[in-house]
């Protein structure tokens, strides 16, 4: 049998069709392969890894024939062990698995590299000759990189992935591995790399080696000289077996470890939209200016932003950067771009996606420059309070190198040029000096910018191309701004809630404004009904409540436990919220499982209020939200008193404290599409009050549970 695996398996890639070749080959030399029971092979196109150095690969082959193989070889192949060699004529193989990294790169792109061999060394055993390096060029740069070392690296996070999977350090015989090249022919490649001994071309497949060439250069490579030597019969036959543990045949065979991620309706949704075509006129500025989506939570501000990355990607081929300070939102984009079938690392051919957080991507830059030091990670690592602090000043320094001519483009080529299209998330927080290496790195006309309308919790908010021409009329200037004020994300009576709240809130303060801008939202009349629940005390030791939000999941069509989000304050530990032994939780709120996708769509997702920004649910959970507020309140009016407004009047001070505060409020408020569960310490608290006035206003669809 003939199996096809993999979330990109559908999208027609072209490592798809890549697959499909391959499998012809093999159903040529044995037609019964494709109806047989017992004799099975599988190709899983774009895997995703969670460990290691690879992030994925093209094409993961994995063979297990009940009915061993018999591969004659072409020539002879010598092998060497204790001064002594013989010929392998025949190879016999039971199971094996080659990874395969594809280039469609013409030859004349492409660079080979290995140390010359002398006329005496030209003899050696394969084994000990190094393989043949081959390297691509990104496209209109001078930057290449080694397919060669992306295929290694695939194998050991392939073998991690496996190994975790089965939750043991399995006994692995070895992994085949080989680049193919899809666009070159076997003869003109020998040409190419005549001056190399032939011995070393073994790791590198044409499009016309066939079946022949795949499998002599597969058994080639899972020889142990010391284990196989005396094996070797006197008819030059070598019997492999295969390289799976026996006692894990099945389990690796199955591959469930590659996690072939089952999609819920509010995945399928999220991916529905941002594969949608931009709106009518918005691909224009693409390249030409830089592009501004300006909107309050909820509008769909980073969604919009992937809708540009995705099209750019797929009609161009294109790299695209997209750079956020959440983790936790770069842990579900990755997901639902891997649902897509988008690479997560920089491709010359292909494109991808590459998700990176503002300052990892600052940080390697600075280290390239010296700026950043061991000393300073170190100092991070001893107290985590000082990351910011060290931060900011090195990335001023950073900018004082660009704005004195020290650095320029071309010092940084290698790590950061790959990338073509720029989508800045969360633009209103970004440090100016941040912005500015930015733009002196990729120019206004490859960044796009999402903007939250009072959503900046970093300061002043950053103005972005303030040096550019503004945006007055259809194509006219060097800065495009879209307005988005329609509420996408949430059904009606959410819309209504936030709304209301909007306006409770806004009654506690002295300086009252009738226009904040959760009071204009655009509410969409296509999606009506949505409800809040809300409970005083514990939410999941409710177990009415509990039940009812369970109930939810289970009787709705394609809602999962994936779908659940829930906000917890930054004093609170996941495990004081919800009893892990009786529910699956991702849990970001970990420093190391943050930036890891969730595993399975039977996992809650659990974040800190401050890291929920860009994400969503189709049901939010907002535990003790009042002493969330409140915290954020109390913290904000110390530190306005600190900066020196103790002489401001007090209702001034309270009435900013409020708008912080509520900044949070409301970010985690818009996360929610259909349910959205509040859970409160105290019903006489400020929030309390609010959210039970609301209640008795809208009791049709704002639940109190006690």
């Amino acid at each position: 049998m003939i199996e096809y695996k993999g979330s990109a398996w559908n999208n027609k890639l072209h490592e798809a069709v890549t697959a499909r070749k391959i499998a012809d080959e093999f159903l040529k030399h044995h037609p019964d392969l494709e109806k047989s029971k017992i004799d099975k092979l599988k190709f899983i196109v774009e895997p995703h890894f969670d460990y290691g150095k690879a992030n994925g690969a093209d094409i993961v082959m994995i063979a297990d024939f009940k009915s061993p193989m018999k591969i004659t070889l072409d020539l002879p192949y010598e092998i060497q062990y204790k001064g002594k060699s013989k010929k392998i004529n025949s190879f016999i193989i039971k199971n094996f698995i080659c990874v395969i990294e594809e280039t469609r790169k013409d030859l004349k792109y492409l660079i080979f590299d290995a140390g010359k061999v002398n006329e005496k060394d030209s003899t050696k055993a394969e084994e000990n000759l190094d393989d043949l390096d081959i390297s691509t060029h990104y496209k209109n740069k001078s930057i290449k990189t080694s397919k060669s070392d992306e295929n290694e690296n695939q194998i050991y996070s392939l073998k991690a992935q496996i190994s975790n999977y089965l939750k043991t350090d399995v006994g692995w015989g070895r992994i085949a591995n080989f680049v193919y090249l899809s666009s070159a022919k076997k003869e003109d490649f020998y040409d190419k790399v005549k001056e190399f001994n032939k011995l070393r071309t073994n790791k590198i497949i044409c499009s016309d080696h066939g079946y022949q060439g795949i499998m002599e250069s597969i058994c080639k490579q899972l020889i142990y000289a010391d284990r196989h030597f005396n094996q070797i019969s006197d008819e030059g036959i070598l019997n492999i077996n295969g390289i799976y543990p026996p006692k894990y045949i099945n389990a690796i065979y199955e591959a469930k470890y590659f996690l072939e991620h089952e999609t819920s309706g509010a995945d399928q949704a999220k991916m529905a939209e941002i594969a949608k075509k931009l709106r009518k006129g918005w691909e224009e500025n693409i390249y030409e200016r830089m592009i501004i989506l300006k909107g309050p939570g909820g509008t769909g501000k980073t969604v919009k932003l992937l809708q540009f990355g995705f099209e750019e990607h797929k009609k161009n081929d294109s790299n695209v950067l997209f750079l956020t300070y959440n983790k936790a939102l770069i842990a579900t984009i990755g997901r639902t771009l891997q649902l897509l079938g988008v690479k997560s690392e920089a491709d010359e051919e292909d494109g991808t996606i590459t998700c990176m957080t503002n300052m990892s991507f600052f940080i390697r830059i600075m280290i390239d420059f010296g700026i950043w030091t061991e000393r300073d990670s170190k100092a991070i690592d001893n107290d985590k309070g000082n990351l910011e602090n060290i931060y900011k000043a090195k990335v001023k320094k950073l900018r004082e190198l660009f704005e004195g001519g020290a650095a320029v483009k071309a010092d940084i080529e290698k790590n950061f040029l790959k990338y073509e299209l720029i989508l800045v998330d969360e633009g209103q927080d970004w440090l100016e000096d941040e912005q500015f290496i930015l733009e002196a790195i990729y120019k206004y006309n490859n960044l796009i910018i999402a903007h939250g309308i009072n959503q900046n919790i970093r300061g002043a908010e950053t103005e972005w191309g303030k040096h550019l021409t503004k945006h007055r009329g259809k194509n006219i200037g060097d800065r495009v701004t879209h307005a988005l004020w329609s509420a996408l994300r949430m059904k009606e009576n959410l819309g209504i809630f936030i709304k209301e709240f909007a306006n409770s809130i806004e009654e506690l303060k002295s300086n009252k404004s009738v226009n904040n801008e959760y009071s204009q939202l655009d509410l969409s009349k296509s999606y009506p009904g949505g409800t809040i629940h809300i409970c005083e005390g514990s939410l999941y030791a409710n177990e009415g409540l509990r039940s009812e939000l369970n109930n939810l999941v289970m009787n709705q069509k394609d809602v999962e436990n994936i779908d659940i989000l829930n906000c917890i304050p930054s004093n609170t530990k996941t495990s004081s919220i919800v009893n892990t032994a009786n529910i699956k939780i991702w849990d970001g709120v970990d420093e190391v499982t943050r930036g890891i996708p969730p595993k399975g769509i039977e996992y809650q997702r659990f974040v800190r209020y401050q890291s929920c920004r860009g994400l969503e649910g189709w049901i939010t959970v907002n535990h003790f939200l009042d002493e969330y507020w409140d915290h954020e309140y109390k913290e904000a009016k110390s530190k306005l008193k600190e900066e020196g407004q103790e002489l401001v009047f007090d209702e001034v001070i309270s009435d900013k404290a409020i708008d912080y505060a509520n900044k949070w409020a409301f970010i985690a408020f818009t996360r929610s599409i259909d349910t959205m569960a509040i859970s409160i310490k105290d019903k006489n608290s400020t929030i309390g009050k609010i959210l039970k006035d609301l209640h008795e206003r809208y009791p049709d669809f704002i639940f109190w549970h006690n």
